[in-house]
């Protein structure tokens, strides 16, 4: 058991501390940042852990820092040292004390017993008492606990072999492992060595057998070919004496069929002549036509615009004279008006003047006289009324006063609002008149719009049309002027390349000569795939480049001959049937971005294939030179490389550049398509003539420019007169919403006035009342006296006359008055109106000139134009005339072309068929010369009569070679060629009657067949002739091999029980250490979970991946809390896994138990239910054999410990400081 610990100057301890004594369990408590952790590290460090397990990077951060106590530490800071002491006493009660010391320059050093010791040593001590620092299964970290439940199962596994001591074991294992692969694989390589070798004897033996019957075999085959050569050449010379004869019996018909080709040919010459000069004159007629018409289409515009302007004037003048009529309308009706309006003003000025004389002596008549004496007492009385009603009348007459004055409103206010309504009567009439003009000109501006966007249209049209025929003409003509130019180099490049025309001519008679055998030169044969590859692929094809492919080797031989006998130069022949080509490296076929084989950049038939392979190989074309040196040099491939400019990397590292020469092998490819450019030519020809024809006519583009202009002009003056329409509307529109406006405010004064006057007429009327009674109270008497009712009727009478007159006569002058005021007003229109009528009538005067004006140059252009025109029209009898003249003359041209063509064809037939024929002789000739030289070269003892072959040429040089006849005799006619038989005679007596009378390929074939046959069965065997020798050395060799063999399998067997033995031993191990703790796993986590809720508590089990090597693999932990379904660790609540951890802890470090188990905080994560099952278990296991050291915040832990040390900080001289409290004391 650990008795105590002791420190000093240990991370956060300062000086020397000691925690201790310390009891089976016991708690290690204190507040965050006061240093219990430190005293896991201090535990940690005394046994030997890392400092990367203790929360430092280096061995000299753990000691201590901090401020110190003493005077004079300070100079001693070179020679600070930290120390941590565990006391311990195992079973038999003996004390060991373990001392771990570090200084600040980072050295450590142990002492076992106050002892320095080495670590070897005092590690074996300490796994002596079943502590393991390696494997750490009894100190359990900070954070560390649920990472021990969630470590993957290869970690798991790794624990399970630290703590069986398997892991020691792996280096032997895989020593033993791999010297076990080792010897199996020599083993095996012995093996099939062996095997080899007898199969190697197996093949010696059944080939000395073949030897005997291939030499059999190749006699028989040697008789066959003679034979078969003598059937040739026998056919051979009958062929050639044939085709003499026929060649000397067709050249009697040769000089009739030249004198009439020549005569044909003169005929046609005359009948070209005569139709060049009527075509000729046909286009000078068609010329002068063509600038007549073109004058007429250049007048035709400006007769368009002159009718334009006699249009626009017409329409003006039409509109003017329109207006002028409706405004002399309007003038004469306003005169009328005006009129009406004078006599209506004289009419009341003469009645106003009558109805005052009226009202004068009405007013003499009807009033009442008074004396005078009545008169006084009249004016007393009415003295006494008025001061009786003083008050009353000034009442009355200040509403009467006020009276008047709301009179006075409510008349002006009603004047007012009549004059509003006349403005608002009037303006809903213009407003009428203006709409019915706004939808008119609105329809009108529509109109003008549509037609507009028409005419718009077809011009825009017009011009793309135009301008995309001109595009069109101007991309044809400069494509064209291109294929021209293409066409001109072409030509001259053919024209002056008479190397190039030789070799095609000598290849063309070669075809001809040997039709089908020949298939032409490989640069004819092939093409690049892109015009970028031209250079380099010329430069690859090299020396093959002019090659000639042939379908066979004895068409190759034949060709040769054929030039010795022409004399046609030298050239090279690649046989398709012989010719060797290496296969493709596959790794060629992509090494690498910007390069790639030259056969992959060549367009070719599959037939000639092989040649084309052949002539490229293995070459490769890069884009430029960086990448060739890259493929070449540091990539090291052997490879011809060419970039495509030209230069050449070598397989020897050579490097050839420069670019003469390059481009006239790259232009090969474009003789073949000089055809194509000239049907290009053609093509491109025909269009520009559709297109010309498709341009359209002549001033088409100005009239309707013209057109549109006229129209934008109408459509913008439509435009304005609807928008002036638009504005006048709306002004009117704005000026009724303001005299509404004013007609409701207007009403409003009338009806506020009329209230105003009915309220004081009311007064009026009650306060007159008032004094009316009191009039007659004192009037009484004098009113009985002049005989009235009472006083106010006799002043009613006289009152009332004066006041009817003054309002008749303020009528009559407010009539006057407005009628003087509307009269002025509607003179004022009048004038107007005759100044605008004055203004119109110049305008249909300027226009009626402008109309006579256009009118008059329209009229002389029309004349001009149909005078033209009918000069143009004079042409037509004379081009009638010349084009059936010009018919006449090229149908005699066509039937002498047709005379001509068939005389040539008649000749040309003739001589090809004389040529022919002499081609076949020459071709005969040829093939009997090469059997003749295969018999040479390949000593085949043919029979003859005459001659040695050993006189035969081989050489051109030293051959005697007879010029062709190619120009025929001076008489016309051609000769059968002659030929040389070289002064040997063939004796044919081996050939039967039958096969001298055979004529079809079915004997030549039986012949052939019979040597492919014997061939065939030749090429069949593989004769050894050493096999007989290499038999006995193989024989020697696989005794041998049979020894080795027989060693490496039992090396092999020792290596493989080695390994077996290593392999059994560490899965013992790990097995062992496995099933206790798998055993006990489930019983501990059972003890931890279980409660009243769950008295059988969770299950808990170890699953192996892998039971035959566990170690390899991983184990899997599983853990199910109670009253919960399963479910993988990770999913598990942070308490479930703490608890689950903890189990595993407990399990494993029941295997091989350490005296002691540290746990630092490892309740974090749990509620108090599970701290206090914790603390339980951990007290009842805890002894002097098994003792817990417990970091812990929960008082439902340490509550249970049997001792507590307390580590807190020191306020007054800095680190932390330890209490111990023994709790056995207390009970529990």
């Amino acid at each position: 058991m650990l008795e105590r610990l002791e420190v000093y100057n240990f991370k956060s301890y300062r000086g020397h501390q000691v925690l201790g004594p310390l009891h089976p369990f016991t708690c290690i408590i204190g507040p965050n940042g006061s240093g219990k952790s430190n005293s896991m590290d201090a535990i940690s460090f005394v046994l030997g852990v890392r400092s990367s397990m203790l929360r430092s990077s280096v061995l000299k951060d753990l000691v201590y820092r901090g401020p110190q106590g003493e005077e004079g530490e300070e100079e001693e800071e070179a020679e600070k040292k930290a120390w941590v002491k565990a006391v311990y006493t195992d079973k038999n009660e003996k004390e060991w004390i373990f001392m771990r010391t570090i200084t600040t320059t980072g050295s450590s050093t142990y002492h076992l017993n106050d002892k320095p010791v080495p670590y070897n040593k005092y590690n074996d001590t300490l796994m002596q008492h079943n502590i393991l620092v390696k494997a750490k299964n009894f100190l359990v970290f900070q954070g560390d606990v649920e990472a021990v439940a969630s470590q993957s199962p290869k970690d798991l596994s790794r624990l399970i072999e630290q703590i069986s001591g398997s892991l020691e074991l792996k280096e032997e294992y895989e020593a033993a492992r791999v010297a076990q692969e080792k010897a199996t694989e020599n083993a095996t390589f012995n093996f099939n060595k062996r095997r080899g070798l007898n199969s190697e004897i197996k093949q010696f033996k059944e080939q000395k057998s073949e030897a005997i019957r291939f030499a059999k075999l190749k006699e028989k085959k040697a008789a066959a070919v003679i034979h078969h050569l003598l059937f040739q050449l026998y056919h051979i010379s009958k062929m050639i004496e044939a085709h003499s004869e026929w060649i000397e019996e067709k050249n009697d018909a040769l000089g009739a069929m030249r004198d009439e080709v020549e005569k044909r040919e003169a005929e046609l010459k005359r009948a070209k002549k005569e139709q060049a000069t009527a075509t000729k004159e046909l286009q000078k007629v068609e010329r002068e036509k063509k600038k007549l018409l073109k004058q007429a289409e250049e007048e035709e515009p400006l007769l368009v615009a002159a009718g334009e302007r006699v249009i626009h004037s017409t329409t003006k003048k039409t509109k003017a004279e329109k207006t002028i009529k409706d405004v002399k309308k309007d003038l004469d009706g306003k005169k009328k008006a005006v009129s009406e309006m004078e006599k209506e003003l004289e009419e009341t000025k003469r009645n106003a003047a009558r109805h005052k004389e009226a009202s004068i002596k009405a007013s003499e008549a009807s009033g009442l006289k008074l004396s005078p004496r009545d008169l006084e007492q009249y004016q007393t009385l009415r003295a006494t009324a008025n001061a009786k009603t003083a008050k009353e009348r000034q009442e009355l007459a200040t509403v009467s006063r006020n009276l008047k004055e709301v009179e006075s409103e409510l008349t002006v206010a009603s004047e007012k609002l009549d004059q509003v309504n006349n403005q608002i009567d009037n303006l809903e009439n213009d407003q009428f008149q203006v709409n019915e003009k706004l939808e008119a000109r609105a329809e009108k501006e529509k109109a003008l719009s549509a037609r507009l966007r028409e005419k718009t249209k077809q011009l825009q049209e017009l011009r793309a049309e135009k301008t995309r025929i001109n595009q069109l003409q101007a991309e044809h003509n400069e494509k064209l002027a291109d294929c021209l130019a293409k066409i001109e180099q072409g030509r001259s490049e053919l024209q002056a390349d008479k190397h190039q025309q030789r070799l095609k001519q000598l290849i063309s008679d070669l075809q001809r000569v040997f039709p089908g055998r020949v298939k032409g030169r490989i640069v004819d044969l092939c093409k690049p795939s892109a015009r970028k590859y031209d250079v380099a692929v010329s430069i690859a094809l090299g020396r093959h480049i002019d090659s000639i492919v042939v379908d066979t080797e004895k068409g190759g031989m034949d060709c040769i001959e054929y030039l010795r006998t022409q004399r046609s130069g030298i050239a090279t022949f690649v046989p398709l049937d012989t010719v060797k080509v290496k296969p493709i490296n596959d790794r060629f076929r992509n090494p690498g971005k910007g390069s790639r084989l030259a056969i992959d950049c060549i367009q070719y038939s599959p037939e000639v294939a092989r040649a084309m392979e052949y002539a490229c190989g293995d070459t490769l074309i890069c884009d430029n030179m960086d990448i060739a040196r890259h493929v070449c040099f540091e990539k090291g491939q052997e490879v011809k490389a060419v970039t495509l400019d030209g230069t050449v990397i070598h397989r020897a590292g050579l490097i050839t550049g420069g670019a003469a020469g390059l481009q006239a092998n790259s232009k090969r490819w474009e003789q073949g398509e000089l055809d194509e450019l000239c049907q290009h030519r053609d093509s491109l020809l025909s269009q520009l003539r559709s297109l010309a024809e498709e341009q359209p006519r002549p001033g088409a583009e100005e009239q309707l420019s013209l057109e549109v202009e006229r129209l934008k002009r109408d459509h913008t003056a439509s435009k304005d007169e609807l928008n002036a329409s638009q504005s006048k509307l709306s002004n009117i529109k704005d000026e009724l919403k303001v005299l509404r406006t004013t007609q409701k405010s207007h009403h409003q004064s009338v009806a506020s006035a009329s209230t105003k006057r009915d309220k004081l007429q009311s007064t009026r009327d009650s306060t007159q009342a008032t004094i009316n009674e009191a009039d007659d109270e004192i009037f009484d008497a004098f009113c009985q006296r002049i005989g009235v009712s009472n006083i106010q009727e006799y002043e009613g009478k006289t009152l009332e006359a004066l006041e009817e007159s003054e309002k008749a006569q303020v009528a009559f002058n407010k009539h006057i008055n407005r009628l003087e005021t509307q009269l002025k007003f509607e003179r004022g229109q009048l004038d107007s109106l005759k100044n605008r009528v004055l203004t119109i009538e110049n305008s249909i005067k300027k226009f009626e000139k402008d109309l006579t004006s256009a009118e008059k140059e329209k009229s002389e252009i029309e004349e001009k134009i149909e005078g033209i025109q009918a000069e143009a029209e004079g042409f037509d009898d004379q081009l009638n005339a010349l084009n059936e003249s010009l018919e006449e003359k090229s149908t005699k041209v066509e039937e002498a072309k047709k005379s001509s063509s068939k005389a040539s064809r008649n000749l040309d037939k003739s001589l090809k068929e004389i040529s022919g024929k002499n081609d076949e002789i020459e071709k005969l000739s040829s093939e009997r010369y090469g059997i003749y030289r295969r018999c040479k070269l390949e000593e085949i003892d043919l029979p003859l009569l005459q001659g040695s072959l050993e006189d035969l040429p081989i050489e051109e040089a030293i051959r005697d070679v007879i010029p062709m006849e190619v120009d025929g005799n001076d008489d016309g006619t051609q000769r059968p060629l002659a030929v040389q038989d070289f002064g040997v005679e063939v004796d044919f007596t081996d050939l039967d009657e039958d096969e001298r009378e055979a004529t079809g390929p079915d004997a030549e074939n039986e012949l052939l067949n019979e040597v492919k046959r014997l061939t065939d069965e030749i090429e069949k065997l593989t004769p050894n002739m050493k096999a007989i020798d290499r038999l006995e050395d193989v024989q020697t060799k696989l005794d041998d091999a049979e020894k080795e063999f027989q060693e490496a399998r039992r090396v092999s067997q020792e290596a493989k029980e080695i390994f077996n033995e290593v392999k059994n031993k560490r899965s013992d191990l790990f097995n062992k250490a496995f099933n206790h703790i798998s055993g006990r796993i489930d019983g501990v986590y059972k003890d931890l979970t279980k409660g009243k809720a769950s008295p059988m508590g969770g299950v808990a089990y170890l699953s192996l991946e892998d039971s035959e090597e566990p170690y390899l693999h991983g184990i899997k932990y599983h853990a199910m809390p109670p009253m919960k379904r399963f479910r993988d660790m990770d999913q598990l609540s942070g308490g479930e896994k703490t608890m689950a951890a903890l189990a595993l802890l407990f399990a494993i470090h029941s295997y091989h138990p350490s005296p002691f188990f540290v746990l630092d905080e490892v309740d974090a994560a749990l509620d108090n239910t599970n701290v206090s099952r914790i603390a339980n278990y951990v007290k009842r296991r805890a002894n002097e054999e098994f003792q817990f050291i417990v970091i812990s915040l929960k008082g439902a832990f340490y509550e249970k410990a049997n001792a507590l040390v307390g580590v807190t900080r020191n306020l007054e001289e800095g680190g932390s400081m330890v209490l111990t409290l023994d709790l056995s004391k207390y009970g529990d």
